[in-house]
């Protein structure tokens, strides 16, 4: 889908930018020869909009009118089609590569009020478009508009490989060393491992939520419908990304790079080193963080002792010390000779097109943290046979 004719699509209303979302979710990319044509109608736009009938057709009529997309000429003027039968074309120069979401988002109405699963049905166009708040000076339709074009322009934004998440440049947030006793009893913010101290435990707190960048909010807004009060782009983008927080299609994740990848344009790319973590509960079985790894070790070494770890509290069960404590830890060896390393919490995306391209890169990010989760286990070994000694 391309968000320039999704943009174009907006000016008629929050229903046309979602009749435009579904019709070019029925377009079969993987036939060459169809690639232009959409098997969606009405009736399909109705129920993973969440509207009416006629409200759909009112939707699809104003895509017509101008030209966004145009009549297939096997399709009968009447609402309902046989399904899989061509309906609409996606006009030629409107198809695009940009964003590829996944059918999940595109649950009809229907099959999201029988999900098991609440929040996969969150995580639905039709749940969007009911349930997007309006804001201070800025109305429910344009909340939703502004909500949407927000998510696919970080969907453009993510890359599993190069960024292991959406381009920090776009939006992140940094962290800085924890002070002495900061947090808990004890803590600080460099800690050798126990037995192996090549190997160090760096314990850090984020600084502020999540900021986007002013270019990043003035480019996705750009083209958008604007209103008598209308905010400045950074309200509407916090406004937006809250809709997107509470629909459970964006979380964070936590990053270690080699270096400061905001610090412009390096002719020498900057990779992460590992994903640290990963707050999200759907994609946990595709996603890997090093963070309870590191935790793991830290006791095993007994680097940070349990008592500490799990202070006691009455007959309360403990938690561990750094539960809702916004202290993350990331661990390097001395082998390793960063010196610059930088840890940034980012913006992940959920519904993407689980195609082969995205698999690939979600496996690049795997394989990063995979490799530094054997040698953090080999060195806990290290530890505790030291330790026997």
């Amino acid at each position: 889908m391309n968000i320039d004719e999704f943009k174009k699509a907006s000016c008629f209303g929050h229903e046309a930018a979602a009749a435009y979302i579904v019709l070019c979710g029925g377009v079969d990319s993987k036939k060459s020869d169809t690639a232009r044509i959409s098997t969606h109608g009405c009736l399909s736009v109705s129920k993973r909009v969440g509207i009416t009938e006629t409200r759909a057709e009112r939707a699809i009529n104003a895509l017509l009118k101008q030209n966004l997309i145009r009549k297939h000429e096997s399709k009968q003027i009447k609402r309902t089609h046989v399904p899989g039968e061509p309906t609409y074309y996606i006009n030629d120069d409107h198809v695009s590569s940009d964003v590829a979401i996944s059918q999940e988002f595109l649950h009809s109405s229907e099959r999201m009020e029988n999900s098991k699963d609440f929040s996969c049905s969150k995580q639905s166009l039709a749940y969007f478009c009911e349930n997007a708040l309006e804001g201070d000076d800025i109305p429910h339709a344009n909340a939703v508009v502004d909500a949407l074009t927000l998510f696919f322009a970080l969907h453009q934004k993510q890359d599993f490989d190069l960024f292991a998440g959406v381009d920090p440049q776009a939006a992140s947030a940094t962290f800085r060393p924890i002070n002495n006793g900061e947090g808990w009893d004890y803590s600080c913010h460099l800690m050798p491992m126990e037995g192996n101290t090549s190997w160090k435990f760096f314990s850090m707190i984020q600084e502020g939520d999540i900021q986007f960048s002013k270019d990043f909010l003035e480019q996705t807004f750009k083209g958008l419908p604007v209103w008598e009060g209308c905010p400045s782009d950074e309200k509407r983008g916090l406004h937006a990304i809250e809709q997107l927080k509470k629909a459970s299609l964006v979380y964070n994740s936590i990053v270690l790079w080699k270096s400061n990848p905001l610090a412009g344009k390096s002719a020498t790319p900057i990779d992460p080193i590992y994903t640290l973590y990963v707050a999200s509960k759907r994609n946990d079985k595709n996603e890997l963080m090093l963070q309870h790894s590191i935790h793991d070790a830290w006791l095993k070494s007994n680097t940070l002792v349990k008592e500490v770890a799990f202070p006691v509290s009455g007959n309360i069960r403990p938690k561990p010390v750094w539960t809702n404590s916004s202290i993350y830890t990331y661990v390097l060896d001395g082998h390793s000779k960063f010196g610059n390393e930088m840890l940034l919490s980012q913006f992940r995306v959920a519904r993407w097109a689980a195609d082969g391209k995205m698999n690939d890169l979600l496996k690049a990010d795997r394989i990063r943290t995979e490799k530094w989760e054997t040698k953090l286990k080999a060195a806990a070994v290290v530890s505790i046979q030291a330790a026997l000694c």
